[in-house]
């Protein structure tokens, strides 16, 4: 067995950071496929992409709650945090890198690969040799040299022994001021709930809940709530039918799940400020959307920094991103044989100031920040008995009128039958309309009936 990398509070500290800036770096790889997906075509796996960059949110605040809890601050505006693409992940055979690229057989592959499920074969296995080569890499030991982690499950397993150690020999490990917390009456997700973290047990069941929604290590294909992990919502993609309880991990048994993967916009993969023509508007507009997100990333770390009714307001803008998205995946850029523009997340060096910097940069964004709304799960614009509010954190923008928080689009919008929706869980049927999981009544979202839910041409990612 390797002797632990993480012996102090400093080290545990450093393995966080590493989570967070982790957590963070599948977000714009997620959000450039979802972007490139034609309007009106697509709806499952567009959903599915949704639904898992918005639940990378949700590990994001995981993760910010545990640094928060032992005293330290999370900071999504350091230099760095945002990484060069394409970049490793800690995977250990060492077969892919992490690229921006369009909605495509590809993409899914690399995010099965992200998200997959990965044991080492034994413990003393679980850190390996960094790779040699020009990519950077998203996550290596912070404290041993050099090494890297056979997956991510890995990763967050050595930060539960570290942190169980270091709390052993110091009872005031989790010195935090509880203010400081994002509870969960500021985030809802539809999968999984933000965990306020105190106490060594929370902080475990927090990190756990990070690695099982992805990968599914130890529950399997679901989770103990019912919802399929991150890895087997994209091998639905693949595999092109859905899993229903009962299904072998390469098996799945449930209806067809149809992909058109011609009805993409050929985004150049992992494009960069210097393909855009000096001068050209395609340029200016890729500098503006990199501003805007790391405006987007400044006021998150607000939000985790003493002010947590801002997430909502964060989650809206990672979804208002899209009016840039659009203005360039839709534009051809010159010189690239065909190819179209794309975001390039090079984020200003201006913007990483830290957690009390301004979140708006350049001017392109401002900051609304909201009265608190102390909100519980169950009164949840998702969960209303009245027609819901237009709530992005409930994904509405990608789906006009209608809010879908757990169980997918209605039926009508959707090319699979409507007892099985992209997250795994039993969707509407002819018995319970609204689902098995769900007793809310309204004329939009998840509980809509073919008279009031929209259709598959109002679907677009652009909206």
């Amino acid at each position: 067995m390797t002797a632990s990398t993480i012996d102090d509070r400093d080290e545990l500290v450093s393995y966080l950071n590493a989570a967070l800036a982790l957590e963070h770096a599948t977000i714009p790889t997620y959000l450039t496929a979802y972007y490139s997906i034609r309007s009106t075509t697509n709806s499952d796996a567009a959903h599915i992409l949704r639904v898992v960059a918005v639940e990378e949110m949700l590990h994001l605040t995981l993760v910010a709650n545990v640094l928060n809890a032992v005293g330290a601050v999370p900071d999504l505006t350091r230099p760095g945090f945002v990484p060069s693409y394409p970049a490793y992940l800690p995977d250990g055979e060492n077969d892919f890198t992490v690229d921006l690229r369009p909605f495509s057989p590809e993409a899914v592959e690399t995010f099965c690969k992200i998200e997959r499920p990965g044991r080492a074969p034994s413990a003393g296995e679980r850190l390996l040799k960094t790779p040699d080569g020009g990519a950077s890499l998203l996550v290596s030991s912070p404290t041993a040299e050099g090494m890297r982690f056979y997956s991510i499950g890995e990763f967050y397993e050595e930060i539960i022994e570290g942190l169980e150690k270091v709390a052993a020999g110091d009872p005031k490990l989790f010195c935090g001021d509880p203010a400081r917390q994002v509870g969960p009456e500021y985030f809802y997700s539809g999968g999984g709930e933000v965990l306020v973290v105190s106490d060594l047990d929370s902080a475990r069941r927090a990190l756990r809940l990070i690695a099982a929604q992805g990968e599914g290590l130890d529950s399997g294909i679901y989770d103990a709530d019912g919802e399929l992990a991150h890895y087997y919502r994209f091998r639905q993609l693949q595999l092109g039918r859905y899993y229903q309880v009962g299904d072998r991990p390469d098996a799945p048994s449930g209806p067809p799940l149809g992909v058109s993967w011609d009805d993409v916009y050929p985004v150049k993969v992992n494009a960069r400020l210097a393909d855009y023509p000096a001068g050209s508007e395609l340029a200016a507009t890729a500098r503006e959307f990199n501003a805007d997100y790391g405006a987007f990333l400044g006021l998150l770390t607000k939000a985790f920094n003493g002010r947590p009714s801002l997430l909502e307001e964060a989650v809206r803008g990672m979804f208002r991103l899209r009016d840039g998205f659009n203005r360039l995946v839709r534009n051809p850029l010159p010189g690239s044989d065909g190819l179209h523009a794309a975001p390039t997340f090079e984020i200003p060096a201006t913007t990483g100031s830290g957690p009390e910097a301004s979140s708006a940069v350049g001017g392109t964004a401002q900051v609304v920040t909201p009265s608190p709304r102390r909100r519980s799960r169950a009164s949840s614009p998702c969960r209303s008995t009245s027609p819901p509010s237009r709530n992005p954190i409930c994904w509405a923008p990608a789906w006009p009128t209608g809010i879908w928080p757990r169980y997918g689009p209605p039926a009508e919008t959707r090319s699979s039958p409507p007892s099985w929706t992209p997250t795994g869980r039993p969707g509407p049927t002819p018995e319970a309309p609204n689902g098995p999981y769900s007793t809310v009544t309204c004329s939009t979202g998840p509980c809509a009936t073919a008279s009031s839910a929209t259709t598959a041409s109002a679907r677009s990612p652009a909206t």
